[in-house]
């Protein structure tokens, strides 16, 4: 949806083709239940993925699941702010990104050399 969204002012076949294909999973899923449940195990999983260079001025884009026992508590789908040159690049990116938006800026990465430490 992120990403069509992004395609509205000048759509192409396959943009028509994705919007279709998402309005009938949307048909064939509207009296499904959404679950959303802790279990006891407490224990917060993240995930993170990125498309790379999907859009036309080869970004990427990335998307974000923060869960709690079962369902997400957070999702998130946005473009990348730069560019990337490969798709492991895009990952570590996605990464990168949406860490500061689930920890905040103030528990930003900080890798380092293991020799300098």
């Amino acid at each position: 949806i992120a990403f069509l969204s992004s395609r509205v002012k000048e759509p192409n076949v396959g943009d028509w083709n994705k919007l279709i294909r998402v309005l009938r999973f949307l048909k064939c899923t509207r009296d499904d239940v959404l679950t959303l449940e802790a279990d006891n195990s407490q224990t917060l999983v993240w995930y993170v993925d990125a498309a790379f260079a999907i859009h036309e001025d080869m970004k990427s884009q990335t998307g974000a699941i923060f869960t709690l026992g079962k369902g997400a508590i957070i999702s998130d789908s946005t473009k990348q702010k730069n560019n990337s040159r490969s798709s492991t690049e895009a990952e570590l990116n996605g990464v990168d990104e949406k860490s500061a938006k689930l920890f905040g800026p103030k528990h930003s990465w900080n890798i380092k050399d293991s020799k300098s430490s």
